[in-house]
């Protein structure tokens, strides 16, 4: 007998609500990260009503545990990408900076006299 668990639907539901918010941004240009956590309720509990009617898996013994389990799978997606985001939020992952300082340095070390003199031979 095939089992498809919380955690199944929770990473099914996260592949599907990956794949909503990129066909949202590529054909709609629109960004939909406001209501993400409803289509992941909504992918949850269609899952999980839909591994209660399939015969082969076993989803709870009523509709009503099907539903939960779903609901439980959806809200618990929303959680993971969540603490994904809280704990990447506060760091700086911007491995350029030094680059960005030498460059910097290097533009203020140019020699004025030089380039004014270079520019008055072209003349």
């Amino acid at each position: 007998m095939l089992q498809f668990s919380i955690i199944t639907i929770t990473t099914f539901v996260t592949m599907l609500v990956s794949t909503t918010r990129f066909i949202a941004t590529a054909c709609f240009r629109k960004d939909i990260s406001k209501v993400l956590p409803l289509f992941s309720i909504i992918y949850g509990v269609t899952l999980g009503l839909l591994g209660f009617f399939c015969t082969d898996i076993d989803m709870g013994k009523n509709f009503i545990e099907a539903f939960f389990i779903g609901l439980a799978a959806g809200s618990s997606a929303t959680g993971f990408n969540q603490i994904g985001k809280q704990l990447y939020k506060d760091l700086d992952l911007n491995f350029d900076d030094d680059d960005e300082e030498d460059v910097k340095e290097d533009t203020n070390n140019v020699d004025d006299e030089s380039f004014v003199s270079d520019s008055l031979e072209d003349l």
